[in-house]
């Protein structure tokens, strides 16, 4: 029975064939074939297959053996459960819903280009580097001056404005408005451009200003307008011959009525002005309440007015219905007028006079000025030889008294340094070393102006 062992043989070995075939390694996915985790997977794994195929590369395919069996039951997962496709390149990335938390994302998308910068325009009217004093700058290189400065808007001058440094003049160019120099708020020289014939731009004033280091010489030029609105005040302006028709009288007029046409901090503008003045007095004579004094100003022939030679009135206009009272001129200008600032120039005439007697008047004048008053005291200024010493006198006198006194504050304004070291004028004193010549009542009036701006709330 050889054939049965035969077979026996054949059908053994069958077996063992079929037995090793189904028992043989997992043949790996090849490249393109999707991988299907099973729900044990964690996510860490996905993630992981995620981070090692980035959605712009290729697909890497394993070479390791799936550690996750198949789970050919299951149906075909849906788009939702596969990880998204990264955008394509060159091409911006669509935002989608935000992923749970076992799905994983691809790579954070670049930031957004920004908008492409805008061209600055360019500066209107001229080309950059030649503007000329007074013209609209933002840097010193936009000013075609030598020495050139520009003062920047952050510094209260409206859209920049061109200048150069100065002692005394400023240059000049043809077909550009003529320059004058001026003193700055902090004192030195610059130069700016003048309004006599020109208009100033946008931002600006045509105000009158002395030049820098010349009081005597005046000139209308452009500044920053003020950005205080103006308000307006009545002043009482008291002098004596010095006040009477003078180069000096019409400057304080001038500046008492509109403090803006010379200082730029200027807070007042239109104001009403009164102003008397008598050659010889002092203030004897418009404070006394009865007696010689009072009767002598109450006799006077012509009081100056307004500050001019042509405007006047008399003494006996001034004392109408006062002659027989126990009231000073001063208050009945006082009452007549309801000033709320003060303006006196009176000294001179006092000299000769004891210190005491001297301070009694001064106090006596400043008892009729009423509460809250703004008050300003021009002392003697400059003169001979002969009479400095005098003058040296009431000056210390009168700022004494001024400062001690309690109830209102009044400034003294002295000039008799100031004067000492001009070189404007070639004769400051007139022949008698008293009086003043006509360029000399001009600077003195600048003078003193320049410390009005300095020291008043206008």
């Amino acid at each position: 029975m050889w054939w049965r062992s035969i077979f026996l043989v054949l059908g053994t070995g069958w077996l063992v064939l079929g037995w090793l075939v189904s028992c043989g390694p997992t043949t790996p996915p090849v490249q393109g074939e999707l991988v299907i985790l099973s729900p044990e997977a964690s996510s860490e794994d996905a993630t992981a297959a995620t981070e090692a195929s980035p959605s712009d590369a290729e697909p890497t395919v394993s070479n390791e053996p799936s550690t996750a069996e198949p789970a050919l039951s299951e149906a075909t997962p849906d788009a939702s459960s596969r990880p998204e496709p990264g955008p394509e390149p060159n091409e911006p990335e669509t935002s989608g819903p935000e992923p749970g938390p076992e799905q994983t994302t691809g790579p954070e998308p670049g930031p957004e280009p920004g908008p492409e910068p805008r061209p600055e325009p360019p500066a209107p009217d001229r080309a950059p580097g030649n503007a000329w004093i007074g013209e609209a700058c933002t840097q010193d290189s936009d000013c075609n001056v030598p020495n050139a400065r520009c003062l920047r808007s952050q510094d209260s001058y409206p859209g920049g404005h061109c200048t150069q440094p100065c002692t005394s003049t400023c240059p000049d160019k043809t077909g550009k408005p003529v320059t004058f120099c001026i003193a700055d708020k902090s004192q030195k020289g610059h130069c700016v451009s003048q309004c006599e014939s020109d208009p100033c731009r946008s931002g600006y004033t045509c105000l009158l200003r002395s030049r820098f280091n010349d009081a005597s010489k005046l000139k209308k030029v452009c500044v920053p307008a003020s950005t205080t609105p103006g308000t307006s005040v009545t002043a009482l302006y008291i002098g004596d011959s010095q006040s009477s028709g003078t180069n000096f009288a019409k400057l304080i007029v001038d500046y008492l009525r509109n403090p803006s046409n010379h200082c730029t901090n200027a807070k007042t503008k239109g104001n009403t002005v009164f102003s008397y003045a008598k050659v010889s007095s002092a203030s004897r004579h418009w404070s006394e309440l009865s007696g010689s004094s009072k009767n002598w100003l109450c006799g006077a022939t012509k009081v100056y007015t307004n500050g001019t030679a042509s405007s006047n009135t008399t003494g006996s206009k001034l004392c109408a219905g006062i002659t027989n009272q126990s009231k000073s001129i001063f208050q009945k200008l006082v009452a007549q007028h309801q000033p709320t600032t003060f303006l006196v120039q009176l000294g001179g005439n006092s000299m000769g006079f004891s210190e005491s007697y001297v301070k009694s008047r001064i106090t006596r004048m400043l008892d009729q000025m009423p509460n809250g008053s703004t008050c300003f005291w021009v002392t003697p200024s400059f003169s001979s030889s002969k009479y400095m010493a005098q003058r040296r006198d009431i000056e210390k006198w009168t700022k004494e008294t001024l400062k001690g006194y309690q109830r209102l504050t009044c400034h003294v304004l002295t000039s008799i340094d100031e004067v000492s070291r001009q070189t404007t004028c070639s004769s400051f004193n007139s022949s008698d070393g008293l009086h003043m010549t006509s360029c000399g009542s001009q600077l003195w009036g600048r003078i003193i102006i320049q410390k009005l701006c300095a020291v008043a709330q206008h």
